[in-house]
């Protein structure tokens, strides 16, 4: 069975602390969490034509772990950090949907933030969307918004932590269709601009 529920903070926090308990020495296997929903909505404030919102993903675990397939870095130079991350897994329906979410090249200082200048984002859902991905808001030629990356340590565990908040708005199909489909991406709920949150732990900073 493929993990794609969204799993509570309490069972999480249990597979972190085994995780610290166990591992003495780096490298630490990482850990990812991210719940996300593709959405209808448009640039100018209307729904896309022929457009269905499909249920909720969810991705929590490790690499390896029921064919999830995780790959994370952050690269140090100076006062920056590039982050780069993908993240594929299959939900548990008939189809086993593709799921996944991915990021290249985001350059955020090391303290956290909105990134500067333009990385490139996508996520999966059966197809895969995304796009030009900056610290603006959504437009046509940047689909996707990076709200802020945050370095942190898990207060539970002692772990290092990575949150990427980011939500994108009428992000093209890859590859590109003729003619064109576009879908958006939030967090779960209400709100069709929430950011989605994918977190990961012991995500390998690298010196340069």
């Amino acid at each position: 069975m493929r993990l794609v529920t969204v799993v509570s903070a309490h069972v999480l926090a249990l597979a972190l602390a085994g995780l610290a308990a166990s591992c003495a020495s780096p490298p630490q296997p990482t850990y990812a969490d991210v719940s996300y929903q593709t959405r209808c909505n448009t640039l100018a404030g209307g729904a896309i034509t022929g457009c269905t919102e499909p249920m909720v993903r969810s991705i929590s675990g490790f690499s390896g772990d029921n064919g999830n397939r995780f790959s994370c870095s952050v690269i140090q130079s100076g006062s920056t950090r590039t982050v780069n991350f993908q993240v594929n897994a299959a939900a548990g329906d008939t189809a086993h949907t593709a799921l996944g979410v991915s990021l290249s090249g985001a350059v955020v200082a090391t303290a956290g933030g909105a990134p500067s200048g333009i990385s490139t984002f996508s996520w999966t859902d059966g197809n895969e969307y995304g796009g030009a991905a900056g610290g603006t808001a959504p437009s046509a030629t940047q689909p996707c918004q990076i709200h802020s990356i945050d370095f942190t340590t898990d207060m539970m565990t002692g772990l290092p932590e990575m949150d990427i908040n980011v939500h994108c708005v009428e992000a093209p199909s890859i590859p590109a269709a003729t003619p064109a489909i576009t879908r958006s991406l939030s967090a779960p709920g209400t709100s069709n601009t929430t950011p989605v949150t994918i977190r990961f732990y012991s995500c390998p900073i690298v010196q340069r």
